[in-house]
This record gives C-alpha cells, sequence and structure tokens, in this order.
C-alpha cells in the first residue's frame, strides 16, 4: 500500500512494462521516416525529438483516467502522446537496429518496482500540472541505466534533474 494518505493504488513497472517501453521504441523508430520527412509544421521544441525518446507507458487502469485529464486540459499534448513518464533525454541520433536492441537489454537488467502517483500537483519549475511518481531513487537508476545506451554517449544527460512525473497539462 502506499504511504500517502491520497496516493493512488501503485503498478508494478516490471516485465509488461519494459514490454511497453520496447515497443514504444519500435513504434517510435517506425514512426521515424515518416513523421520526420516534413517537419514544417513543427514547433521549435519538438525538433530535440526527431529521433524519439525513451517513455514507461502505464498500464490502461492508469493512463486511462490520466489521459482523459489531458485530453480535457491540453489536447495539443494529448494528441501528440498519451500519459507517460519520461525517462530519457531525446535521442540525439537514429536508432538503430543494434541501439534498439542495446536499450531493450539494458531494461532487462532493472529489478522490477512498483510505481506510485499521488494528488496531481502544479509545477514549481514550468507552468503546468502533474502527477508526481515514486520512488524517484529507481526512476533516477532506470533513467541512469537508460543513458549508458550509446545512442546517447557523447551528449550530455540534460534533463537528469528533472524529477519523474505524468504531465496532465502544460499551459
Amino acid at each position: 500500500t502506499c504511504s500517502r494518505p491520497f496516493a493512488e493504488p501503485p503498478w508494478c513497472l516490471g516485465s509488461e512494462t519494459r514490454r511497453h517501453a520496447q515497443l514504444l521504441l519500435g513504434l517510435r523508430r517506425e514512426m521515424r521516416e515518416r513523421d520526420v520527412a516534413d517537419t514544417s509544421s513543427w514547433e521549435p521544441w519538438q525538433h530535440d525529438y526527431r529521433f524519439g525518446v525513451v517513455l514507461v507507458m502505464p498500464p490502461p487502469h492508469v493512463a486511462s483516467p490520466i489521459d482523459a485529464l489531458r485530453q480535457a486540459y491540453d489536447q495539443k499534448s494529448h494528441a501528440i502522446c498519451s500519459a507517460h513518464i519520461s525517462v530519457s533525454d531525446p535521442l540525439r541520433r537514429q536508432m538503430s537496429d543494434d541501439a534498439q536492441k542495446e536499450i531493450q537489454e539494458l531494461l532487462r537488467t532493472v529489478e522490477p518496482f512498483e510505481v506510485h502517483y499521488d494528488r496531481p500537483t502544479a509545477s514549481a519549475r514550468r507552468p503546468g500540472v502533474a502527477y508526481p511518481v515514486s520512488p524517484q531513487e529507481r526512476f533516477d537508476e532506470l533513467k541512469c541505466v537508460i543513458h549508458q545506451a550509446s545512442v546517447f554517449e557523447g551528449f550530455a544527460y540534460s534533463r537528469r534533474e528533472i524529477p519523474a512525473h505524468m504531465t496532465i497539462a502544460e499551459f
């Protein structure tokens, strides 16, 4: 059970979630060629994500109510991606088959853990609202493991200090 009085029931970041992350890597790779062909309608921040990003996709029973809030309060973000927890910087080079296998192998080294999320909270860094997730230490570990992949080699890990969270809306 969760230690916080208003926390939602936990969900497990284990083999099923790793499978979702692996599928997302494959999906992003398949989308890459089509989506990057014409970036004229992209906002400046989207260009950083042209090669993809590694995300944890929560299970449907968690994502569904969060997606409903995202659709109501931030339709633009909701249209780009459903509820998620970012666990990497944007990829800095194209995802190859070898790089995808490397990340999948790295993901297999992460021990499963329960994920808890609390009441929506206003961000102190940016105008927006998000669900904080915990345990932060395990997400920090996951981020460090993923950033060992060669696709990140030679680039600063610029989003290290951003706590893991599920964004509802950015204003």
